[in-house]
């Protein structure tokens, strides 16, 4: 059950992030993704499933998608 939680909310944020970048000019997905790629490398030793990371970026661009104005 918690693995489910985990990955609703990394879902969740993934989503609020993909509007902000939607809404404000200037930032992309392409400016998310080397952020997400430094933190995940350090945090994948830390027992961080990947599938989290995952579930963040596949919201974020999905919800960017729909929110680019």
């Amino acid at each position: 059950m918690e693995i489910i939680t985990i990955y609703f909310v990394s879902s969740l944020m993934g989503i609020l992030f993909g509007i902000f970048t939607g809404i404000i000019p200037g930032i992309h997905v392409n400016t998310i993704v080397p952020i997400l790629i430094g933190v995940s490398a350090s945090s994948i030793f830390s027992g961080i499933d990947i599938y989290a990371y995952i579930f963040f970026l596949v919201s974020l661009a999905i919800s960017h998608t729909f929110f680019d104005y």
